[in-house]
């Protein structure tokens, strides 16, 4: 047998085994793969596979939502306790280093405790979800990895601080705004930035999309949905 790997219908080079094993996955990974198996009475083109990578926002400290909701997964470095209150809601799961305990008040809306492979440490740190609350899993045990390093932002030129409250109202220059606040369903979509000022997202409006900022809080119902890299 013969095999040759392709990338959205392009020849990968050295990718001839009957496995194809991509490390490190990035965001320039992202496509459809086939492989195209032959021998000598002809070849065949496999069905395509989709590799896509899920929305994961990274963070060093314990996560806080008040009363909000998070579309995507978040993945804690330490081994800070949790708390998820209020009707606090993600979608995705919660990946922890280390074997914390989960405590459940009430009846959340949780799918479960996994472990991953990584070390049983720390374990001195809880994780509460009480009533009202949604998450996919606690998934443990998983190891710590570096944030990646970002380029330190430009020194601010924003002066403004921008207040929506209807999804009409005006902005102005974005380039001269600092600090965002969303009101009363003044919904955004796609790329929202604020990079050396504050997103403040409250009372049941939305950010869809990606968010660059300083600081990005999101109350009282407000909602973040992270969208993968092939959104």
């Amino acid at each position: 047998m013969g095999y040759q790997w392709f990338k959205d219908g392009v020849a990968i080079t050295g990718a001839t085994g009957s496995s194809l094993t991509i490390n490190n996955v990035q965001a320039s990974d992202i496509g459809s793969y086939t492989v195209v198996v032959n021998n000598g009475a002809g070849s065949v083109t496999s069905d395509a596979a989709k590799l896509s990578i899920a929305a994961v926002a990274l963070i060093n400290h314990a996560l806080v939502i008040n009363s909000g909701a998070l579309e995507g997964s978040i993945r804690q470095m330490l081994g800070e306790s949790v708390g998820l209150n209020g009707g606090a809601s993600i979608s995705g799961d919660l990946f922890v280093p280390g074997l914390p305990n989960v405590v459940l008040n009430g009846s959340p809306n949780y799918g479960g405790t996994l472990d991953g492979s990584g070390a049983e440490t720390p374990s001195n740190y809880t994780v509460t979800l009480s009533s009202n609350t949604t998450l996919g899993h606690v998934i443990r045990r998983t190891d710590p990895v570096p944030l990646p390093a970002v380029t330190a932002p430009a020194p601010p030129t924003g002066t403004r601080s921008v207040t929506l409250n209807n999804p009409s109202d005006p902005v102005g220059d974005w380039a001269m705004a600092r600090n965002l606040t969303l009101n009363s369903g003044a919904n955004l979509y796609g790329y929202v930035a604020a990079p050396s000022g504050t997103i403040l997202v409250n009372g049941n409006c939305q950010i869809a999309g990606g968010v660059a900022s300083d600081r990005l809080a999101i109350n009282n119902n407000g909602r973040a949905r992270l969208l993968a890299p092939s959104e």
